[in-house]
């Protein structure tokens, strides 16, 4: 894949990238003051969309509302497909966190609660973003007791939007088609040579293919440690995944 930039994502390198990939015709260059007028623009934007309460109450912690999710997905279509996706990765992604501050690596522990504080807004769950957020300060300050004091009460909050979100799984599971193992197969082996070959555009679209797919009993586990793997773009796990994907399929 041409101008592929690691994670944790440095936005100098984005930019670097864009700019030399784009053609010369789609390259604006601003000055400060034109750009300081887009930035505060959106953020006025952002504001008119976005209540600064958490709707949060005893029985939704989060406070998950799937209108909060609209203004940022554009459609219900679009915001059902990301409630799925992050419905799947909740108990993954909730043991990686209490991995990582187990064994005290701060750094990759702010990485994950910081993409927490983004998804958990992008779905409409303000309260269980704004516990991410307040984390991930804690993060950037090395503050390992405030930490190991409020991780636990957030991945509560975190782990208790299943239940909430299950019904907005379950209706998008039911739409899905069912396809045979050479389906899956055919798929799961493009996945694995667009890694060899780079290609994480082609690595998502594998993915998007098969969340059309009904999941069989066997492939679900898998199935979810698949998309950890593909939204942190683990490469060489990505690999071992559909290598054991097919072998359980053939």
């Amino acid at each position: 894949m041409n101008g592929f930039v690691a994670k944790p994502i440095d936005f100098q390198m984005i930019c670097n990238q864009l700019r030399k990939w784009l053609p010369k015709d789609m390259i604006h260059e601003l000055t400060r003051e034109e750009a300081e007028k887009i930035l505060s623009d959106e953020t006025d934007t952002a504001n008119s969309i976005t209540d600064t309460s958490t709707g949060s109450s005893a029985e939704n912690p989060a406070g998950f509302l799937f209108e909060n999710g609209l203004p940022y997905c554009g459609s219900e279509e679009a915001l059902k497909q990301i409630i799925q996706i992050f419905y799947n990765t909740i108990d993954s992604k909730s043991k990686k966190i209490e991995q990582c501050l187990k064994e005290q690596l701060i750094k990759d522990y702010t990485i994950e609660v910081h993409a927490l504080k983004s998804s958990a807004l992008l779905i409409g769950a303000p309260g269980l973003s704004e516990a991410a957020k307040e984390l991930e300060m804690y993060g950037n300050a090395q503050n390992l007791a405030a930490l190991e004091e409020k991780t636990g009460p957030m991945l509560a909050m975190y782990r208790s939007l299943k239940s909430l979100l299950r019904p907005y799984v379950e209706d998008n599971e039911s739409s899905k088609k069912e396809v045979s193992s050479d389906d899956w197969i055919t798929v799961l082996e493009q996945m694995h040579q667009c890694v060899e070959q780079f290609d994480m555009d082609g690595v998502d679209h594998a993915m998007e293919t098969m969340d059309t797919f009904q999941t069989p009993d066997k492939l679900k586990d898998l199935m979810e440690q698949l998309r950890v793997c593909v939204a942190d773009v683990e490469m060489e796990e990505i690999m071992k995944l559909t290598d054991t994907m097919v072998n359980l399929l053939q």
